[in-house]
């Protein structure tokens, strides 16, 4: 039982035992931050590390089913609390899972929470708060029954958010009741938000410090004279959803049974400092004309879905929001009906401080001049929404007239104006030359016979084609335009472009025409009335480009966006010039993108001025094909280029000329979602600007010795995720000096660390993402010694960085497997001990049986031969388990030593270690090599602190002799190197015993998440004899 005993303590002992990181499972954000978001946690952590000067802790989206008193214990000045879904609302759950979440009454009691996030946790009684709350989140949950005792003593408390309690999503059986002494206590209040509650009614005896009321999506029916008149610093009031208009709603709609929101007229009498009001979806018919009146601070007035028809026509209302800047009175449509016409009620006109108007689904076909004539006395109005509205006849020219227009948004409609017949314009709707005569253009590339499969391509939404890369890069936004005046005419129904169509809107800069019908080749006299335009967005279309003459009208235009106008370049045999681009010398963006571009175009791209070019989801498989060099310059002459896309272009392979004649310049190069399995490294060096280079999503397998990233390329950033890559050599990265950025998410590697990435590299390395890889977690794996060494920012290491093998930790953490229960020590030992203990346990019962009486009988006669006599070992066993030796003049080691390395092995631990210190355990009066003899010779190791400021001499090179001495006379290596620097790195000496025995030399790591690791190995090494540790290929001579 003794033995069984001592083994259970043991393995308790050693599992209880802290692990390498401060945190785990847990990561940092910063230092006083830490996060356990989406961790799979059941409980909250409890770590060993100090949690004293934590502010933060994150525990959304886990599975915690309790929170106790006991388990927030150690966070005296914790301020935020994140808590948020880890127990859903049923219908809101994945998979319908059983949960709970049970909070304790006092749980938090103890804390100086200023943040408390319990959103989506399904709670349906709230503990007690503390005092110091000011921002406290219940969104989500079930809480039914609010009265005086909910958020009692919450006397700081500012915002508080009780939404989505009762809902379609989550639904309850008995209506939300909110007694009136509920908030009597927030006197601080400034925000409180119950949308989507289904109250019935105004919660009366509100605090009258709020500044934010939110009552949306609820089941409100009237608004008293009384019920808000006390709240007299309110700013913004948002009351929509109330009484629905279920015909035009996207979410479940139950109608209103009083069919429309009654609002008093007297309802916001009070309310003087109101500068936002929501009144939207509340199925209004008519609005009182002084409703409004009070409210001399009013700015923004939502009044959509609704059924204002007649006010917009008719109503005098709008003379009362002569201060509001911003009206949306979208969606007030009437059921199936399309009007003839819009207009404009006069009262219209006194709105002097209108900047924005939304009238998106108001559904009319036609705007004409004597409805604008409100509109045109706004002199401060700067954007128009008219969206979505069937219109199909409009006079654009009237837009013009409003000279402070910034925007005029009229897409989503029916507009396609009538096709002038002018002999001018008669053969733009065709191609009029042949391709051979057209003046100073460059002939295209025309290959008879050559069949193209195009296929393989699909098109795909806009927004799915867009590279929004290109906009995260840092100089994008100071290359993209700023328009004063932007013309949006997107998904009409324009087939033709005409002059006429852009009478006295000269001051246009940003015309958007993509996803209409334009079907013609453009020859330079489209746009003539639109000279100032800076941005053209043509894409999704079927625009040819045939004339070399294209856009010359647009002088000052930037950006060209002529994506998704694969029509005509996939017909086989029709040519097309790209010419016009050399003549665009404002030209700064284009985009080709999914055009299907494979053959009969212009051989050269030349431009002097663009430096963005999107030539993504195009066919460069089949213009690169072997043996045909045409194309091998396509990119050439795009000299100020710093910017390239080509991804998703079915590349197998770049030949080395097409890559050989890419422009200098480059910046970006992103050739991601091809087909590649090779890449040639070594032509980056002909690239002396490029800085982020994209391969992701390839066929790459492994990063060879050669070709490797040369010396000469400054490329800081490099994507090389969802590859098939599975193995790295050294020397691919060892002349990448100035990578900071290296993501090697989604491959097939199952360990990173000095081996593979070289450790200069590692040193400057700021992120590395090796998510989604299949890591190796066992005893040999190198991968946590790498973690804990280097300060590289890794993207959710502990939560997304798993495991691929062994089986049992497959796709868990790579921390799920505890680093300690690998120790060399710990397998042995316990092997060792169950071994013994399991075989005393069976020998003793058998030898007293049979040898018992001997036994006995044996040991008296030995006791009484011997007695008295028994030999003392004691001068023959060692005195110290290691003799510490460094140099004393410098200050730091010797600050180290006293306070690091004495406390961490002397005082601290399980196991205790004695050391030998000169200036404690030397005795006075004997000679210094005295002393140092018995110190050598009586410790079972000696440690050389070794450091960069000072070489080897003195004190520290006698006992290093010494040391040597006693491997020749005892064959005991007793040696223990403790680099605090990066020193003595070409000494022989060292590079020799790192060979001969790796474990003896130990470096002090700069990142103090390896601080404990470095104790466990020092520790390790103490304890057992410096043979063990020695490559079996060098140890011949202790045998």
């Amino acid at each position: 039982c003794a033995g069984c005993f001592l083994l259970v303590s043991l393995v308790m002992i050693c599992l209880s035992a802290s692990t390498l990181l401060p945190y785990l499972p847990c990561g940092t954000m910063g230092k006083t931050q830490i996060d356990c978001v989406d961790h799979e946690l059941t409980s909250v952590p409890q770590f060993i590390a100090p949690t004293e000067h934590i502010t933060a802790l994150l525990l959304s989206r886990n599975k915690i089913q309790q929170i106790s008193k006991s388990s927030l214990p150690n966070f005296p000045n914790l301020t935020c609390l994140e808590l948020s879904w880890n127990c859903p609302p049923v219908t809101m759950r994945i998979g319908n899972e059983a949960c709970e979440l049970k909070i304790d009454p006092d749980a938090f009691a103890s804390l100086n929470l200023h943040k408390l996030n319990l959103s989506g946790n399904s709670l349906s009684m709230v503990p007690t708060f503390p005092s110091t709350l000011k921002y406290l989140n219940l969104n989500y949950n079930h809480i039914l029954n609010m009265d005086g005792s909910t958020f009692a003593g919450l006397v700081n408390l500012k915002y508080l958010y009780m939404e989505k309690n009762c809902f379609y999503r989550n639904p309850c059986d008995i209506p939300l009741n909110i007694e009136n002494t509920t908030f009597s206590e927030l006197q601080r209040l400034e925000l409180l938000s119950l949308n989507n509650n289904e109250l019935v009614h105004i919660p009366s005896n509100l605090p009258r410090s709020l500044k934010k009321l939110l009552l949306s999506q609820n089941k409100i029916t009237s608004i008293s004279k009384v019920d808000l008149n006390y709240l007299r610093r309110l700013k913004m009031l948002d009351i929509g959803g109330n009484c629905r208009r279920c015909d035009h709603a996207s979410t479940p709609c139950i109608f209103c049974p009083a069919g429309t929101l009654n609002l008093n007229p007297a309802s916001f009498s009070k309310l003087h400092s109101l500068e936002k009001l929501m009144l939207n979806d509340n199925s209004l018919t008519q609005l009182d004309e002084n409703l409004f009146k009070p409210l001399k601070q009013l700015r923004w007035l939502d009044l959509s879905n609704n059924y204002l028809t007649t006010e917009i026509y008719n109503g005098t209302v709008f003379r009362q929001l002569s201060r509001v800047e911003t009206l949306t009175l979208s969606y007030n449509y009437r059921m199936k009906v399309i009007l003839d016409r819009l207009s404009f009620s006069e009262s219209f006109a006194n709105m002097h401080s209108l900047k924005q108007l939304y009238l998106s689904g108001i559904f009319f076909r036609s705007l004409d001049e004597k409805a604008f004539q409100p509109l045109l006395q706004l002199h401060h109005l700067v954007r128009v929404n008219l969206n979505l509205n069937f219109i199909d006849k409009i006079p654009l020219h009237l837009f013009g007239r409003m000279s402070s227009l910034h925007y005029i948004g009229l897409a989503e409609n029916e507009i396609n104006f009538p096709h002038y017949e002018d002999c001018s314009h008669k053969n733009e709707s065709y191609r009029g030359e042949p391709l051979s005569s057209q003046p100073n253009g460059q002939l295209l590339s025309v290959e008879k016979g050559m069949g193209l499969d195009l296929s393989e391509i699909n098109d795909d939404e806009v927004r799915n084609s867009k590279v929004g890369k290109i906009k995260e890069a840092p100089w994008y936004s100071a290359i993209k335009p700023s328009c004063n005046l932007t013309l949006d005419l997107q998904k009409n129904n324009l087939v033709f472009i005409k002059p006429d169509m852009f009478k006295e809107l000269e001051r246009v800069e940003c015309l958007k025409l993509s996803f209409n019908s334009i079907s013609q080749p453009v020859n330079g006299s489209q746009f003539t009335n639109l000279v100032n335009v800076k941005h053209l967005d043509l894409s999704h279309n079927r625009i040819d480009l045939y004339y070399g003459s294209a856009f010359r009208e647009l002088p000052n235009l930037e950006h060209l966006d002529l994506s998704s106008n694969s029509y005509h370049f996939s017909l086989k045999g029709l040519g097309h010039q790209l010419t016009f681009i050399r003549r665009m010398h404002s030209l700064r963006y284009l985009s080709l993108a999914n055009n299907k571009i494979a053959d009969r175009i212009t051989k050269m791209l030349e431009s002097d001025s663009l430096n963005f070019l999107d030539f993504s989801r195009n066919r460069l498989d089949i213009m690169w094909q072997p043996g045909r060099n045409m194309y091998i310059m396509f990119f050439h002459r795009l000299t100020n280029l710093t910017l390239l896309d080509i991804s998703r272009n079915f590349l197998k392979q770049i030949p080395a000329k097409a890559l050989d004649y890419f422009p200098r310049m480059l910046r970006a190069l992103f050739i991601n979602n091809n087909h590649l399995t090779s890449f040639n490294w070594t032509q980056l060096s002909n690239f002396k600007n490029l800085e982020i280079l994209d391969l992701r999503g390839n066929y790459l397998t492994i990063l060879a010795k050669s070709p490797s990233i040369p010396s000469a390329s400054i490329i800081h950033k490099l994507d090389l995720s969802d590859n098939r890559i599975y193995k790295i050599y050294r020397q691919f990265f060892d002349k990448a000096h100035r990578l900071t950025h290296l993501n090697l998410s989604h491959n097939s590697l199952q360990t990173i660390d000095e081996i593979s990435i070289p450790y200069r590299l590692l040193k400057e390395l700021k992120n590395l993402d090796i998510r989604g890889n299949p890591m190796l977690c066992t005893c040999d794996s190198t991968f946590y010694e790498f973690i804990f060494k280097f300060n590289i920012s890794i993207p959710q290491v502990t939560n997304k960085v798993t495991c691929g093998s062994p089986n049992m930790f497959k796709g868990r953490s790579i921390f799920s497997r505890d680093v300690l229960l690998c120790s060399d020590e710990l397998s042995p030992c316990l092997f060792a001990l169950s071994f013994l203990t399991a075989f005393a346990l069976m020998l003793l019962p058998i030898g007293k049986q049979f040898w018992g009486w001997d036994v006995w009988y044996t040991f008296y006669i030995c006791s009484a031969r011997f007695g008295g006599s028994v030999k003392d070992h004691g001068a023959e066993s060692s005195d110290y388990d290691a003799f510490v030796i460094f140099d004393k003049e410098q200050a730091n080691v010797a600050d180290w030593v006293y306070n690091e390395l004495r406390a961490h092995l002397e005082d601290k631990g399980i196991r205790k270690f004695k050391l030998c210190l000169e200036e404690r355990d030397w005795v006075p009066g004997k000679t210094s090599i005295e002393n140092l003899c018995n110190a050598v010779y009586k410790s079972k190791k000696t440690i050389f602190i070794l450091s960069k400021y000072q070489p080897m001499n003195g004190m520290l090179r006698e006992t290093f002799f010494m040391a040597q001495q006693r491997l020749l006379e005892e064959k005991k290596d007793v040696v223990i190197l403790i680099l605090l620097d990066e020193v003595l790195k070409k000494s022989r000496y060292l590079q020799l015993r790192k060979r001969l025995c790796k474990k003896t030399v130990l470096f002090w790591p700069p990142n103090p998440f390896g601080q404990q690791y470095f104790w466990h190995k020092l520790r390790t090494v103490l304890d057992k004899d410096n043979h063990q540790y020695y490559d079996k290929n060098f140890s011949v001579g202790f045998d």
